[in-house]
């Protein structure tokens, strides 16, 4: 699997150099970083070849008429082929001795009886020769860090330290193109479409290596082998927490699955009993795997399952305190030297947790409640919640926010800044130093469980 991720020279194989076509479209993410530009898009470091037999010139690279006349050995062959022609291709790659393929066609196993036995014939010659295969109907990879977008998305994405590791190149892409980029950073993309030879537990040795990565998350359809993905992950996740998307729960999803990568997606229950088993974090959106995951990446897992809250509202500090509850999280009880410390000052609206500071909170405030509660030892974490007033300085509060997690690194802060555009700046702040920021309680309730869930899982 290393190899797979750490080409130095990578070839194209497609039929078409056309524009439009995906064989071009990955062409120009090697040689620019992404079809769509950004200040992280920055061309491969590597050598590019284009094996194109209807081409002299594509892109201003020399086009060879077969793999076989590539002047290089080559680490990596994209294989934008049709499905008929993908096993004349795989035997080239063989006597090239190319060891890793991506093959990005479709046309196989999902399009029926003799599809599937085209691929089970490639994936076998391959194996035979120990050449490796991602796909069929591959997203392709990423590795943000090291320049190499070998993949159908647009962009680059921000390194990081997030692994994305999907059945679904579209939801990869629907990730990139949606969430935002300064926000979620990642060490590897992969998506491996049908799993006709690597499949999702593949991934789990190289990932608890990569020093890049923090946290792996998830994507799937389906698992042949069960007993195989169990054992992998609960290796990798004693190492690195696992965040899973199971896709394909209810019955017009398992059809969809099937049409989509001709795999079948089993039963539900069972997937969630292996997924508690192995102690991985389940989700149920594309949202809670992106937030959780980079929760994880940033945050120290709580100590104890006992969170505080504080508010510049007493209603959403109460909402708060209903959507971790209903988490199964404990609100920590303010311990009597607490409320006398924080009397003293007689500003705060209540002295419970939720802690009300008042709606005319400034930094000072907020300065005082949150370095008071984090140096309680009966506190696992904190969430932070500000709504904008007309006197509210949100910028200077998340910078108090941030000096107060440095002082106490070892209890996680999460933030709810709820401003909008008059927000902005002050979650870029916070985002920029590691402390997740939300728009909404329900949100920063389901990672602070998530981070509650792996102090315990730690523990054991």
């Amino acid at each position: 699997m290393h190899e797979l991720f750490n080409p130095k020279t990578v070839a194209i194989v497609g039929q078409s150099h056309e524009e439009k076509s995906i064989a071009h479209g990955i062409l120009k993410n090697l040689l620019k970083g992404g079809v769509f530009g950004n200040k992280h898009c920055k061309p491969f470091p590597g050598k590019t070849y284009v094996v194109n037999p209807e081409a002299e010139y594509v892109s201003g690279l020399k086009s060879f008429p077969s793999l076989l006349r590539v002047p290089d050995q080559i680490d990596l062959a994209l294989l934008c082929t049709s499905a008929k022609d993908t096993m004349q291709v795989v035997k080239d790659c063989i006597k090239k001795k190319t060891k890793n393929i991506i093959l990005l066609s479709s046309e196989f196993s999902e399009m029926g009886e003799a599809g599937k036995k085209l691929e089970q014939k490639i994936v076998e010659i391959a194996k035979k020769a120990k050449v490796k295969i991602l796909g069929p109907n591959a997203f392709g990879i990423i590795r943000p860090a090291f320049s190499l977008n070998a993949s159908t998305a647009p962009t680059m994405p921000k390194p990081g330290s997030i692994a994305l590791i999907s059945s679904s190149g579209g939801i990869i892409n629907s990730v990139l193109g949606k969430y935002d980029a300064e926000k979620f950073g990642f060490s590897v993309i992969a998506g491996y479409g049908s799993g006709a030879d690597i499949e999702v537990e593949d991934f789990f040795e190289f990932l608890q290596n990569d020093f890049q990565t923090k946290v792996v998350a998830l994507c799937i359809e389906d698992i042949r082998d069960g007993q195989k993905f169990l054992t992998l992950a609960k290796q990798l996740n004693k190492v690195k927490p696992v965040v899973v998307l199971k896709i394909g729960a209810t019955f017009a999803g398992k059809v969809a699955s099937k049409q989509h990568s001709g795999n079948e997606t089993g039963d539900d229950t069972l997937y969630d009993a292996a997924f508690k088993q192995a102690g991985l974090i389940s989700v149920n959106s594309v949202e809670d795997l992106l937030n959780i995951s980079n929760t994880l990446a940033c945050m120290p897992p709580c100590q104890t399952n006992n969170i505080f809250v504080i508010t510049n509202s007493g209603g959403l500090g109460i909402l708060a305190a209903d959507y971790l509850t209903g988490c199964c999280i404990k609100l920590a009880e303010p311990k009597a030297a607490l409320i006398k410390k924080l009397s003293l000052t007689k500003r705060f609206t209540t002295m419970n947790n939720p802690l009300d500071i008042s709606n005319d909170a400034l930094p000072e405030k907020y300065n005082l409640a949150l370095s008071s509660v984090l140096s309680e030892d009966n506190v696992g974490g904190v969430l932070v919640i500000q709504t904008m007033q007309t006197m509210t300085d949100a910028e200077e509060t998340a910078k108090t926010i941030i000096t107060n997690f440095k002082t106490h690194p070892t209890k996680p802060v999460i933030t709810v800044g709820i401003g909008g555009i008059f927000s902005d700046k002050a979650a870029l702040l916070l985002n920029a130093e590691g402390i997740p920021d939300f728009e909404e309680s329900g949100a920063a309730a389901k990672a602070l469980t998530a981070l509650v869930k792996r102090g315990e899982y730690l523990k054991h």
